[in-house]
């Protein structure tokens, strides 16, 4: 099997959970033994650099990239607008993109073209004309999703309206392209539940993230509360919010020495600077592992956005106690392993009753760490996505 894996954007460096879904979906096709041709599109905010791709991994596949410049032009999107277009696909789009794919594809054909979400979509009307090409989409979020909830919140009237539009236009994209593709990759039942209702017809498989096998066990004394994630995403930084202004507050009332960590890349200069009793702010974490054994307790109060965080999914696997939101949860799948609050007051509660059980804590990671060995290895997911593939 040749398979042709673009992507919105470089796998490396692992900067964001979406590099590291990429990252593990990558590990599945090469457990299946497949032959992968990666082509990467790179922009201002996510450059291509092939040192960052490990050195075994180059000698796996092939990698390549093109350059598009994603920078919002107002005229541009304008003009989208006037159009009905969706400017958040336009910015993605590229010929270079498709004379590159041509120029491979006329080296040697493929059998299987993945792109990495809806952002990966701009060559799909050429990819289609191709003979005896099946072409999958592989999904991280129902992206219109994401601006509908961006709409909501927002309080300025003509952003709210302009955000809407846009989350209209993107829903009428979505709908249409994952109606022609042969099939859809999820990450998360929900979204493929979501799919279906949207009528797209077209064959969906939930396919989670991937975790490695993992022999050893994270160390359960230590009983600091932590928060990772990259800070470029809305509900991350809406989740720290939260830690910093309610929970950890609360938590702070029944336990005076309690630390907060947080953590994760593009870590804004203002929350950088931020001073507050018991806090601790860090920057993109190098070691996770190292990372997850010196702390304790995760906490998760995500609010908004879809798909799956793939962070705790991390955690998990390496079997760290956990409390989450249910939308912090959502897609995850879990027995009881996780603990599920939406209310701050029971969230607080929660932390402070971990933090005084190491038994406890010991008891949740354990299990989480069973569960994800289980429903999250490598070999499982790459032989569910090569039965979904022969479906096809």
């Amino acid at each position: 099997m040749r398979v042709l894996y673009l992507t919105n954007k470089p796998i490396y460096p692992l900067v964001d959970g979406g590099c590291k879904a990429m990252n593990s979906f990558l590990s599945c096709l090469l457990e299946n033994k497949w032959e992968i041709e990666h082509l990467c599109i790179s922009t201002e905010k996510h450059p291509f650099s092939l040192p960052a791709y490990p050195a075994v991994l180059q000698q796996k596949i092939s990698i390549s990239s093109i350059f598009v410049s994603t920078k919002i032009k107002f005229n541009k999107a304008f003009l989208a607008l006037v159009k009905g277009e969706s400017y958040s696909m336009n910015r993605f789009q590229s010929i270079e993109i498709t004379r590159k794919i041509e120029h491979l594809i006329e080296q040697k054909p493929f059998d299987l073209v993945i792109l990495e979400s809806l952002y990966s979509t701009g060559s799909l009307d050429f990819l289609k004309r191709q003979s005896n090409l099946k072409i999958i989409v592989r999904t991280h979020n129902v992206e219109h999703k994401l601006w509908e909830e961006k709409s909501i919140k927002s309080t300025n009237l003509f952003k709210k309206w302009y955000l809407s539009t846009l989350a209209k236009q993107l829903k009428k994209y979505e709908i249409e392209t994952l109606r022609s593709v042969d099939g859809i990759a999820t990450i998360s039942e929900q979204d493929q539940n979501d799919f279906k209702q949207m009528a797209i017809q077209s064959p969906i498989c939930t396919i989670p993230v991937a975790m490695p096998n993992l022999e050893k066990r994270i160390d359960y004394n230590p009983n600091t509360f932590f928060f990772i994630g990259s800070m470029n995403w809305e509900p991350n930084k809406e989740a720290v919010q939260r830690l910093l202004n309610t929970i950890f507050p609360l938590i702070k009332r029944e336990i005076p020495s309690a630390q907060l960590i947080l953590a994760g890349s593009f870590m804004p200069q203002d929350l950088l600077a931020h001073q507050q009793d018991g806090v601790k702010i860090m920057g993109f974490v190098d070691d996770l592992t190292l990372f997850f054994n010196s702390n304790g307790i995760l906490l998760s109060p995500i609010q908004s956005g879809s798909g799956v965080r793939v962070k705790l999914i991390e955690a998990m696997n390496m079997g760290l106690p956990i409390i989450s939101t249910s939308k912090g949860a959502e897609g995850i799948l879990h027995e009881g392993q996780l603990i599920i609050e939406d209310n701050p007051n029971n969230f607080a509660q929660k932390a402070v009753q971990l933090y005084h059980d190491s038994e406890l804590r010991a008891q949740l990671g354990s299990k989480a760490a069973d569960f994800a060995a289980k429903n999250y290895s490598t070999k499982t997911i790459a032989r569910t996505i090569r039965e979904f593939v022969d479906t096809l």
